[in-house]
């Protein structure tokens, strides 16, 4: 009888989160993350300067606590309702 000589990989008998237990996200708005998802969302490109993006990028960076949506959408819904805010329109963003 042959017996193998493969060496048993020390990943072989691993179950993701055997040991972990995993933090439930819980957020205030879990109902309004519900419905922004359901929405239908429309794709709108614009340019900015190098300056405007990098500042974008470190306000996201800042604000960002490591669970939740991606936090760049949900600030330029913020940015866009409170445009409309300024001009007298509904805030729909």
């Amino acid at each position: 009888m042959v017996q193998s000589t493969k060496k048993k990989s020390r990943f072989e008998d691993f179950i993701a989160n055997e040991h972990a237990e995993l933090p439930e996200y819980v957020h205030e708005d879990q109902e309004d993350i519900r419905k922004q998802r359901k929405k239908k969302l429309i794709d709108k490109h614009f340019r900015v300067t190098p300056e405007a993006s990098q500042a974008f990028n470190l306000l996201v960076a800042q604000q960002y606590t490591g669970t939740g949506p991606q936090l760049g959408p949900v600030l330029i819904a913020e940015a866009l309702n409170l445009l409309f805010e300024k001009y007298g329109m509904e805030q729909v963003a």
